[in-house]
C-alpha cells in the first residue's frame, strides 16, 4: 500500500477549493454591486434650505421658489439643482437685505439660465414640467420684487 495520497483525491480537493474560493469573490462581488447601485439609485435628501427671514410675503414666495429646485431625478439633475439653488439662495440674501433691485436682477438671470436648461439639446436637465413650476415661482417672486422697489 502505498502512503503518498491518490493524485485524483488532491486534484479533486484542490478543485472544490478554487471553486469556494470563486463562489465567495462572485458572493462578495455581487453583495458590493448591490450596495452601490442601491445608493446611486436613491436620490440624497436634499438640505433643508430656509429664506432668511424678509418681508412676507415675498419670503414665503422665496421659499416656494427655492423648494422647487428641490432635487428628484429624473425630473432635474443633481448638477442642475446645485447651480439653481445657488442663485435663488443668493436672491434670498438680496432680497433680504433689502437689495430689491440686484435681487431683480439676479432673478432675471436665474430665469434666462432656466430657459436655456430648458432648451438644452445635450441632455435633458430638467423637465417641462419643473420648469414650468420654477418658472411660475419666479412669477411671483418677482411680483414681489416689483412691488417692494
Amino acid at each position: 500500500m502505498s502512503t503518498a495520497p491518490d493524485s485524483r483525491a488532491v486534484a479533486s480537493r484542490w478543485l472544490l477549493l478554487r471553486a469556494g474560493v470563486l463562489a465567495l469573490l462572485v458572493g462578495a462581488a455581487l453583495a458590493f454591486t448591490v450596495v452601490v447601485v442601491s445608493d446611486v439609485s436613491e436620490p440624497a435628501p436634499a438640505p433643508a434650505a430656509t429664506v432668511p427671514p424678509m418681508v412676507r410675503p415675498l419670503q414665503d414666495d422665496l421659499q416656494s421658489l427655492l423648494e422647487s429646485v428641490v432635487p428628484n431625478p429624473p425630473d432635474l439633475s443633481p448638477s442642475t439643482t446645485e447651480q439653481l439653488q445657488t442663485a435663488v439662495a443668493g436672491i434670498a440674501r438680496e432680497a433680504a437685505d433689502g437689495a430689491y433691485g440686484s435681487a431683480q436682477t439676479d432673478l432675471d438671470d436665474l430665469q434666462n439660465h432656466l430657459a436655456e436648461l430648458l432648451s438644452s439639446r445635450t441632455g435633458t436637465l430638467i423637465t417641462q414640467s419643473r420648469g414650468q413650476t420654477i418658472q411660475h415661482a419666479i412669477d411671483t417672486v418677482r411680483d414681489d420684487l416689483a412691488q417692494l422697489k
